[in-house]
């Protein structure tokens, strides 16, 4: 759904494949100072591995004391709300 959201406004969304592309978007986060969530590509939506909607690979991590853990498969973790999600559509 958000990454539809993003194609409908011309853009999509992030992945990371490197610390210098983390810290360009992280900068660019920090200067707009929207107060509203940013989302990024990458989900576990499908089994226990970790993929970006983009299909590419993830090979650059940068957690706090290893990946999230907290939610079940196919379930996402909203660190704002510190609760799990999972969008089921009709």
């Amino acid at each position: 759904m958000a990454d539809e959201a993003c194609q409908s406004l011309g853009g999509h969304l992030v992945s990371f494949q490197e610390g210098l592309e983390n810290a360009m978007v992280a900068e660019t986060v920090q200067q707009q100072r929207t107060g509203s969530p940013y989302w990024i590509g990458l989900n576990k939506l499908n089994g226990n591995a970790w993929s970006y909607t983009d299909d590419s690979q993830v090979s650059f991590t940068n957690w706090q004391d290893g990946p999230p853990a907290r939610c079940q498969s196919g379930w996402t973790y909203f660190a704002q709300t510190n609760s799990c999600y999972k969008v089921i559509l009709n």
